[in-house]
Order: C-alpha cells, then structure tokens, then sequence
C-alpha cells in the first residue's frame, strides 16, 4: 500500500480511494484557510433601519390607545 503525506499537518497516513487530508480537521482547517477573511463591519449597515415604536400608551381619562406617542 502506498502512504500520502497530509498537506495540513505533515503526518502520514493511508489514503482510501482520493483522500488527501488525514482526517476531516484538517480538511476543514484548509478549507477555512482558504476562504477570505470577513470583518463583522461587513455585516452591519451603515445606515441601520429605524426602529419601530412598539409601546402602546393608554390615556386614562379617555382610555385612547397610542402607538409610540406619550
């Protein structure tokens, strides 16, 4: 049987069929190495989307229902 040397980290092992990582760890360290970084400041806007007034007030003289108003 023939050995491979993983790319990852060095160590050998015996491949089944077309196996070139020694184990799915070092698969996937390699996949996230390969992937571009993506800083958090990508995700958020820059312009956040205004907030909806949710809190109903109630009058108590006339018992009227207001959305967002005091």
């Amino acid at each position: 049987m023939t050995t491979s040397t993983c790319p990852a980290c060095g160590v050998g092992f015996i491949p089944v069929r077309r196996q070139r990582y020694c184990s799915q760890a070092c698969r996937h360290s390699v996949y996230r190495r390969r992937q571009p970084a993506t800083p958090s400041a990508l995700h958020t806007t820059a312009f956040p989307a205004p907030r909806r007034d949710h809190t109903v007030y109630l009058c108590i003289d006339c018992e009227q229902r207001y959305l967002g108003q005091q």
